[in-house]
């Protein structure tokens, strides 16, 4: 006689490993309207830049005995489309009201900061002016919000696989979907297809597409202010060097779409420039 069929749990909890961009946001004030006005300042009154990516909040430059207003706080950050998942840093008090309200406390060997990123005021030679962006964050921003390491977020599609070439340099030549993201550690990237709106290519060098740019770039993704993103095909939805960062609308920059382009960091300013083919 057959014993009967289990039934499958309708909630299973398992253990993964998931591959994904942490943001770090170090926090210097509990202040809420001064946190909110730094958040102005640097991004403006919203944001999408961020996407609703993992952050860890940073409390390693406020006093031990400092409260925060987590109920307050959470809501700013989520406005800006940061997902607050955890807090590092923290004096044992800290770490016992993070926990309240849902957070991990993530031990100090389990982040590693990367550039922060600072929105860039426009320049592109022998073309018609675009509407300036705003300035960049200042150094002690009383909140900088950054990636704090370096793996690809996990998307809702695998990404291509890419080839390593002997030098380093990774090479994609699978065209990039909506969602999906690449990551070059250490190195150049090259991609011989297509990246889709709403896809991310990132290297810590440059960045090479031979195909239509229309998603993100982000080159010198370490700081590497000499890294440069160069595209046949010019249709960017974000452009960065060194965590400057420039955002594009649709025909935004009518004399480069579809063109091929190079984007350099000249100070604080992306430049963007028309690159000659013969």
């Amino acid at each position: 006689m057959k014993s009967a069929p289990k039934s499958v749990p309708l909630l299973e909890i398992k253990g993964t490993t998931l591959a994904m961009t942490v943001l770090q946001a170090a926090l210097r004030s509990a202040d809420l309207p001064s946190l909110a006005d730094s958040l102005t300042d640097q991004y403006g009154p919203s944001s999408d830049f961020f996407s609703f990516e993992p952050t860890v909040i940073d409390l390693g430059e406020l006093p031990a005995d400092i409260e925060l207003d987590w109920a307050g706080l959470l809501p700013l950050l989520r406005r800006y489309q940061v997902a607050p998942i955890g807090v590092r840093n923290a004096s044992p008090a800290q770490a016992e009201a993070a926990r309240n309200v849902g957070l991990i406390v993530v031990e100090e060997a389990e982040t590693q900061v990367r550039h922060s990123p600072r929105r860039a005021e426009a320049e592109t030679p022998a073309a018609p002016a675009a509407p300036t962006a705003a300035a960049a964050a200042p150094a002690q921003a009383e909140l900088d919000i950054a990636p704090a390491n370096a793996p690809a977020n996990e998307a809702p599609a695998a990404a291509p696989a890419a080839e390593a070439a002997p030098s380093g340099t990774l090479v994609l030549d699978k065209p990039l979907r909506s969602g999906q993201q690449v990551y070059a550690r250490g190195g150049d990237l090259v991609v011989l297809a297509m990246v889709s709106p709403g896809a991310e290519v990132i290297a810590d060098g440059n960045i090479h597409i031979y195909a239509p740019l229309r998603g993100r770039a982000l080159a010198g993704a370490r700081g590497d202010a000499n890294a440069r993103i160069f595209t046949t095909c010019f249709e960017a939805e974000l452009t960065s060097v060194a965590g400057v960062y420039r955002t594009f609308e649709p025909g935004s920059e009518k004399s480069l779409t579809g063109k091929p382009v190079q984007i350099r960091l000249e100070g604080e300013k992306l430049v963007l420039e028309a690159l000659k083919t013969s």
